[in-house]
């Protein structure tokens, strides 16, 4: 399948000049069109296959022969959906509301199995290849923003729950895997409602969305996608988040990843987590990683602080903000003396970034430290 779709993408450069010139539209060109149609259409057709031999085995301890059968030979032909997906040529044909309809049905399935719900150990190697050719699926739409941004109510009621679900496997690949995932499709997501609510910026109107939908996070639903999204991190996502950033390496470190991306365009978000018991955890990673302040962890953990720092850190429990301050000394003291060390050194260039980001944390918490002084002064 890899060989066709490569002939075939091959095939469609070439006759682009026929297709920019009607005229010389031929026999070939007429053929070539009709197969990519063809083949397009055979993707959501593969998927509904899978999908029937997973449907009947679901919630069941012991699926019979003939299922396990069944199930060996459906199950690997996911791989040219994905192969399929992976083509310019085939990908926005492919991508629908209904086949992103499938994906998330696909992804419940594999919550099922994931958590052993059902078994299916008669056929473990495709089922575990199955895990895989599916969550990559998933990568690659959230690769390509045009294909998901058309169908943004779809992703989030039918591939985000089962995505969040998954991303607290037992398995750490998996676990790796679906934070990555969600860390582009968080993005994605919330970049569209940010840019909406920049336009209202400093009006009455934004003031009201806000209270709107910070009463929808507390159980009021207004109907809208980000509603639902939030309410998917309150009630999915955090409760259990703490468990993330303790497990074994390298899951924290795409969990604060998954948190970077959460709260660069969001102020609801940030507002839940620094209301969360995550911030406390946040601050031993780097407590346990200073000694290190040009690792990944370090670099992620500050820009969340730098994000969280940005709407206001005086809102922050006195404890935390205690914390706070002791991490941006000793941080801040640690990376200036990586700096300093010299142009030879290997850490230098990252240093200076996460440098740069302490400076700004620093900034913004003096900055709303002067306000309040101003104020008690003037009072």
């Amino acid at each position: 399948m890899t060989g066709l779709v490569m002939y075939m993408e091959r095939d469609l450069r070439k006759a682009t000049p026929l297709r920019e010139n009607p005229s010389q539209t031929g026999y070939l060109s007429q053929c070539l069109d009709l197969l990519i149609v063809h083949l397009s259409s055979t993707a959501p057709l593969i998927l509904e296959d899978v999908l029937c031999a997973l449907r009947g085995v679901i919630g069941r301890r012991h699926p019979s022969t003939v299922q396990s059968r069944q199930l060996k030979h459906t199950l690997p032909t996911m791989s040219v959906v994905l192969e399929l997906l992976s083509s310019q040529v085939f990908r926005s044909q492919i991508v629908t509301e209904e086949f992103l309809a499938q994906i998330g049905l696909l992804l419940n399935y594999i919550t099922s199995i994931e958590s052993n719900e059902t078994n299916l150990t008669s056929a473990l190697a495709v089922c575990e290849e199955l895990i895989r050719t599916s969550l990559s699926i998933v990568e690659v739409l959230s690769q390509h923003h045009a294909l998901t941004t058309p169908h943004h109510s779809a992703v989030v009621d039918d591939i985000l729950p089962p995505l969040t679900t998954l991303a607290f496997s037992k398995n750490v690949e998996w676990s790796v895997f679906v934070l990555r995932v969600l860390s582009e499709l968080s993005l994605v997501l919330l970049v569209q409602e940010s840019d909406q609510t920049e336009d209202d910026e400093g009006t009455e109107e934004k003031k009201e969305r806000r209270d709107e939908r910070g009463r929808a996070v507390e159980g009021i639903d207004d109907g809208s996608s980000c509603s639902e999204i939030l309410a998917l991190i309150t009630k999915s996502l955090l409760p259990r988040y703490e468990s993330l950033l303790r497990a074994a390496e390298p899951i924290p470190l795409y969990a604060l990843k998954l948190l970077v991306s959460m709260t660069e365009h969001s102020t609801q978000i940030c507002r839940l987590i620094k209301h969360s018991r995550l911030l406390p955890t946040v601050f031993q990673l780097i407590m346990a990683n200073s000694g290190n302040v040009t690792s990944g962890m370090i670099q992620n953990a500050v820009a969340l602080l730098c994000n969280l720092s940005g709407d206001t850190v005086l809102d922050l429990e006195p404890p935390y903000q205690q914390e706070l301050i002791e991490v941006v000394v000793s941080t801040l003291s640690e990376a200036a003396l990586v700096h300093l060390e010299g142009e030879e050194h290997a850490g230098r260039k990252v240093s200076h970034l996460v440098l740069q980001a302490l400076l700004e944390l620093l900034h913004n918490i003096l900055k709303q430290t002067s306000v309040v002084v101003r104020s008690a002064l003037q009072v």
